[in-house]
């Protein structure tokens, strides 16, 4: 259980900061349940359960199966550790239901032995369970990966230290965060998912910036794709089980493009998923992006201006659209779809980096400045957006201003760091 004493004040200094509620009964703290379904995870279980061991009030956790020292690991990690088997149908919604009906917190989390919480996210989640309205969140997951292909993939910062070696990274909010209540259930096979139970019953379900850290990758590329291919055999039984979800057919054609190389599958399974629902916007980008693989450009402008044509606000469809009026010359279509996405996602780090390099090749220097300046307010440590700016500024003959940037990239060991300090000692002397 939570140390009352201990952690008294800072829950109710958290509380204050985030808003969620005024004074609170600190003798009636509500308490937490980390649900996880596992197998074969002696690498990971042990530094999973101590991570959140300290902060939380049980642990669940549900064998499906393993045939290595995963459950006597778990067993001895903590005592607030609480162990079943439950035999593997196929389902992960299954294991997963079965894993949360074990749980006797008043609120549950869900994490895989795979994925980190940090410290001070995790002390969040317990104050925020403390006076809230909300009966669930929807966290952010953080998959870290190499692979650059992956939808809305980041680069990873120098300075961050938890890519653990990456490169970047990819983000998908999903519902791990919520009350413990007879009414929530997990669906589908694959992909599963509680949102839907807690949209159904009208309860108010809220997104957060909390991160759930994933290093899936780091069990090899190997471990991934014989993963996705499994996860591809249940997703073509939910796409039988559940024949009007469009999400089934997207991952179906996700995992034909990225594990299988068969573009004619994935074309196909998209093309499905905008049928069954035409405003799944996912589809649209990949719909274009395989078109694009295929020399098919006009088809793939066609289906991304549909798109935008339908209002679904996503912004990367406006980018990937942008992208290609600007590899044909059409700088001022360009422009123009990424000010409108900027109307509804107006902190949109991608459309207004790139709405900068279109104003600065067409020699639009202040207006490019202006926008790279926003840029850094986003990601101040975008060494990108920095030598974008030196060089504005230099062409602008703001040579203080230049010198100042360059300092900054030498000073950030970026690799050009000796040309940077020849160009910091020619502008001086033109000071």
């Amino acid at each position: 259980m939570v140390d009352v004493d201990n952690c008294t004040n800072k829950i109710s200094k958290t509380n204050k900061l985030m808003g969620f509620g005024k004074n609170i009964n600190l003798k009636k703290l509500k308490t937490l349940s980390v649900c996880m379904i596992v197998k074969n995870e002696e690498n990971l279980i042990l530094d999973c359960i101590k991570n959140i061991g300290e902060y939380v009030d049980e642990i669940i956790i549900v064998d499906t199966g393993s045939n290595d020292r995963t459950v006597e690991i778990a067993k001895y990690a903590s005592s607030k550790v609480k162990l079943f088997n439950f035999k593997w149908v196929d389902d992960f919604s299954a294991a997963r239901n079965f894993s949360i009906s074990k749980a006797t917190g008043d609120w549950i989390l869900i994490l895989d032995p795979d994925e980190v919480l940090l410290k001070h996210d995790l002390k969040k989640i317990m104050a925020m369970i403390q006076s809230t309205v909300i009966v669930g969140f929807q966290l952010i997951q953080r998959t870290y990966t190499n692979n650059s292909d992956q939808a809305s993939w980041k680069k990873a910062l120098l300075s961050d230290l938890n890519v653990r070696g990456f490169l970047g990274y990819f983000d998908v909010p999903i519902t791990r965060l919520f009350e413990n209540k007879p009414e929530f259930s997990f669906t589908g096979r694959v992909h599963e998912d509680i949102t839907p139970s807690i949209k159904s019953n009208k309860l108010p379900l809220l997104k957060s910036d909390l991160i759930i850290h994933h290093y899936e990758y780091s069990r090899g590329r190997d471990f991934v794709e014989d993963k996705q291919l499994y996860y591809l055999e249940l997703t073509l039984k939910k796409i039988k089980d559940q024949p009007k979800d469009p999400k089934a057919y997207s991952d179906a054609g996700l995992i034909y493009l990225t594990y299988k190389s068969n573009l004619d599958k994935a074309l196909y399974y998209f093309k499905k998923a905008i049928e069954v629902d035409p405003y799944h916007k996912v589809a649209y980008n990949a719909i274009s992006k395989i078109l694009m693989k295929k020399g098919k450009k006009q088809e793939a402008v066609d289906i991304l201006k549909k798109s935008v044509e339908l209002g679904l606000r996503d912004v990367t469809a406006h980018l990937n659209l942008a992208k290609i009026y600007s590899f044909s010359g059409d700088l001022d279509a360009a422009i123009k779809l990424l000010q409108q996405s900027l109307l509804f996602a107006p902190n949109s780090f991608a459309s207004i980096s790139l709405l900068a390099n279109f104003h600065s090749r067409r020699e639009e220097h202040h207006l490019a400045i202006d926008l790279y300046n926003s840029a850094i307010n986003l990601k101040p440590q975008d060494s990108n957006s920095y030598m974008a700016l030196a060089k504005l500024y230099e062409k602008t003959n703001q040579n203080e201003k230049a010198i100042k940037f360059y300092r900054f990239l030498i000073q950030n060991n970026h690799p050009q760091k000796q040309i940077f300090i020849e160009k910091i000692l020619d502008l001086e002397q033109n000071l």
